[in-house]
């Protein structure tokens, strides 16, 4: 009497195990994309040699200074010189660089 039921209890269990299995494998999937995505990141930015702090004054300049460290770091001649310092090497277009260029593209 109750065999259909019965039937389509087993069949709906059956799919909720198959969706836990869908879940665990989605969860393990993304996991490895974010240590790929991870890894990369540091591989790049480890290729610029930047000191932590460096690394942070480059971030906040970027950002425009949102950082819960300094929120006016945006501007500040010191961290503009510090990271053209770091950054210039021997690329003459960075030791010559003028922000207040930067400034009149935004205008336009």
């Amino acid at each position: 009497m109750f065999e259909k039921l019965n039937k389509l209890r087993a069949e709906s269990e059956r799919w909720h195990k198959r969706e836990a299995y869908v879940v665990e494998r989605r969860k393990a999937a993304d996991l490895k994309l974010k240590q790929a995505e991870d890894e990369t990141i540091l591989e790049q930015v480890g290729s610029f040699n930047l000191t932590p702090e460096k690394l942070h004054e480059l971030l906040k300049l970027i950002t425009g200074g949102k950082s819960e460290a300094s929120p006016n770091a945006v501007g500040d001649p010191e961290i503009s010189t510090a990271i053209q310092e770091e950054l210039a090497g021997d690329d003459p277009d960075l030791e010559n660089y003028d922000e207040s260029e930067d400034e009149t593209d935004e205008e336009d």
